[in-house]
Parts: C-alpha cells; structure tokens; sequence
C-alpha cells in the first residue's frame, strides 16, 4: 500500500537542516552587530586628545617626536604613527601607556622612507577593547614637516 498525502523522510530532514541553518544565519548577524554596537560605543567613550608638540629628523635617519595627551578619560595602550612622503607613508606601532597631561619623547628609525623625504606625520590613540583586543581610534593630530626641522 502507498502513502497517500504528508513529506517524506527526505523531505522532512531537508526542511529541518535548511531550517536550523537559517536560525544560525541569523543569530551570528544579530550578535555581530551587538558586538560592532559594543566596539563602537567603547570608542566613543573614548575623549582623549594626542597632540605632536615637535618633530625633529636627525642626520643619523632618526626621527624624534614629542607628544603630549591632553586631559580626556581614555584608557590607551599605545600610540601609531604614520610617516608620510610624496609616495608612501610607513606605520610605526609605539605601546606606550601615555597619562593624562603627560608628555613624552619617542625617537624612531623608519625601514621604509628616507626621514628627510618625511613631510608629514600622524598620530592616532590605540585602544585597548573588551577582551584584550585592540584597535586604532581615529586621527588625533597631524605636523606637517618643515624642512627646518631636519637638523644637519
């Protein structure tokens, strides 16, 4: 005798495995956005203030720069620092957990620009998230090279 009418076996676990699919389709897109929600409302929380006081490139391919933070409620695990020429620019990460009013002094080596074809520098906060994670807040301050600044 055949069955008349309902799915079969098949058919049934088909549906069940297209269906538990989906659920977790759309449980990662609602916790995915939870945690962007998070790291974004983490970053805002973050009011701090970097500013580069003085650039000085020495004749031995150095780069000196003086930074100081400003008052603003933020914790930072350190500071990057993008090096820009006519073509490139190199990044230089610096973990340094700078204080509030606190100024200090970093001298860097570059790898990849010649220091007397730097015309410009950039500073922005790294930021220490939930869960040890880090990232790289938004810009804080910019210097523009000054040819006098290259000591001889």
């Amino acid at each position: 005798m055949k069955k008349k009418g309902g799915i079969s076996t098949k058919h049934s676990l088909l549906i069940i495995v297209i269906l538990i699919i989906v659920i977790i389709l759309i449980l990662v897109l609602v916790f995915r956005g939870k945690i962007l929600e998070t790291n974004k409302s983490l970053l805002s929380k973050v009011e701090l203030d970097l500013m580069i006081e003085n650039v000085e490139i020495g004749n031995d391919s150095s780069i000196t720069i003086d930074v100081k933070r400003s008052q603003g409620e933020g914790e930072i695990a350190g500071m990057r620092f993008v090096f820009e020429d006519e073509d490139e620019s190199e990044i230089i990460d610096i973990k340094y957990l700078i204080q509030e009013e606190e100024k200090a002094q970093f001298t860097i080596f570059l790898e990849k620009i010649d220091s007397e074809d730097i015309i410009n520098v950039k500073v922005y906060p790294i930021i220490e998230l939930e869960g040890d994670e880090l990232t790289v807040g938004s810009i804080k301050d910019e210097y523009k090279i000054r040819k006098s600044s290259i000591l001889v």
